[in-house]
């Protein structure tokens, strides 16, 4: 059991190339298994000019977000979870609303453990009396229409270029990255630039809207499954002050991550953008008397559906090899294809990334292929590849997915059927890949 206790909040401003800076710097002590002091340190130089727009709870959900993903990256889970994946974590949270937030204790416990597969018992504390700057509302945010989140990755380049043909007005795309791991900020970089060179004065971004710096650790954790609730919390802001709502840009197989195996199905299942998590973070807004909600348009289609059906194909072609959709991309000593590729080649989102693609000319790199994975079977280092081979080896019925949703969340959902399509689909999509890459007989061997 590991305790965070958070101190008092800070908010300090500098000047940077003529700008002003704000930063909300945050305390943390971890106590437990682990006794360290570090801190959260969250930029809200530009997102403050909404303060006056919106209730001061929202802000409360932004900081306890980077708390949240702040102790989320320091503590390992391989070091300091009860069976090498869950691990237990009490953390004093503060709020300028204690009344409002106290009864919410169970409704945000249920979020963040469904979310990161971990035991959160979050408690509520009074904040100390921190003043947010005053910062003028920009022209071009009274423009926005629409917004959206925007990781970098393929999904949210296609839900921006959607937007980008179907509404009047600008569209902010709601992101951040952390200042440890230069690869999200990069992907977001590059996206973003391209999308403005094809739609000039179309999108709106703030680059560093929100950083987190936690004390870099040698045994830090890299999964980082609490990270969509920042993009939550920063979109939260924004749509309702400007009076809409947030787009989620994912495909149904990833939000949806239908478990591969037994094995995979709780703390080993990455759900950042999960239906449930999506209506358990829409339930936490309406209790907290925000009027905006998310959703995904997206959330009944394949990757691949959402590749065929974008609505500039053109630009999405010429400006996917930018994106980056990989979950190992650092691990280059395992690109035994290819030491210089973008994507690993051999986690399951560069799996349904190649096989969205298929068809299509796609110039993004590849650290590994399907063949050079299926002869390396020992270790970890095929072990996505062969548990996507056994479930695509699998004679399932419909019946027996809708057994599996139910067992994982899904009894109480009125979209069951949908969703039960949306995995025949995937399974057809991702052995049409396979088979693409000489690998027909593979999938008929059950040896």
């Amino acid at each position: 059991m590991i305790e965070i206790v958070v101190g008092d909040i800070r908010i300090e401003s500098s000047e940077q190339k003529n700008r002003k800076i704000y930063l909300m710097r945050i305390p943390l002590f971890i106590n437990g298994a682990i006794n360290m002091r570090t801190y959260a340190e969250i930029d809200i130089s530009e997102i403050c000019q909404f303060k006056d727009l919106v209730p001061k709870v929202l802000f409360d959900l932004l900081m306890m977000s980077g708390i949240i993903y702040s102790v989320d990256r320091i503590i390992s889970r391989k070091q300091f979870s009860i069976n090498g994946l869950t691990r237990e974590m009490i953390v004093n949270l503060p709020t300028s609303n204690l009344t409002l937030w106290k009864p919410l204790t169970n409704s945000l416990n249920e979020l963040l453990s469904f979310m990161t597969g971990d035991l959160w018992s979050v408690k509520f504390k009074p904040s100390n009396n921190y003043d947010l700057p005053s910062i003028p509302l920009s022209e071009k945010c009274k423009e926005v229409t629409a917004v959206s989140l925007f990781s970098g990755g393929m999904d949210s380049l296609i839900g921006a270029i959607d937007l980008a043909q179907s509404e009047p007005g600008k569209i902010f795309l709601a992101s951040h990255y952390d200042s440890t791991m230069g690869g999200p900020k990069g992907d977001q970089n590059k996206v973003f630039k391209m999308l403005n060179e094809h739609y000039p004065e179309k999108f709106i971004r703030f680059k560093k809207a929100v950083r987190i710096q936690p004390q870099k650790q040698k045994n830090s954790e890299l999964s980082s499954r609490s990270r969509s609730l920042m993009f939550f919390a920063i979109a939260a802001i924004v749509a309702e002050a400007l009076g809409t709502d947030i787009v989620i840009p994912e495909n149904g197989s990833v939000s949806l991550n239908y478990p591969l195996s037994d094995s995979r199905r709780s703390a080993c299942s990455t759900r950042t953008t999960h239906p449930i998590m999506v209506n358990q973070f829409n339930n936490l807004l309406l209790c907290l008397g925000v009027k905006t909600r998310a959703h995904n348009p997206y959330e009944f289609q394949t990757k691949g559906e959402m590749v065929h059906g974008c609505k500039d194909l053109s630009t999405l072609i010429k400006i996917v090899p930018q994106s980056n959709s990989c979950g190992k991309r650092s691990q280059h000593q395992f690109m035994l294809d290819n030491h210089f590729a973008s994507h690993c080649g051999r986690c399951m989102p560069c799996m349904y990334r190649r096989a969205s693609l298929l068809g299509y000319e796609d110039h993004t790199t590849y650290g590994i292929e399907p063949l050079t994975l299926y002869h390396n079977r020992k270790g970890k280092l095929s072990n996505d590849f062969f548990a996507m081979l056994n479930f695509l080896r699998k004679d399932l019925n419909k019946k027996d997915i809708a057994e599996e949703l139910k067992i994982i969340g899904f009894g109480n959902f009125p979209n069951l059927e949908q969703y039960v399509e949306l995995v025949v689909r995937t399974r057809e999509e991702l052995k049409a890949f396979l088979v693409n890459k000489g690998m027909k007989d593979f999938l008929l061997n059950t040896n």
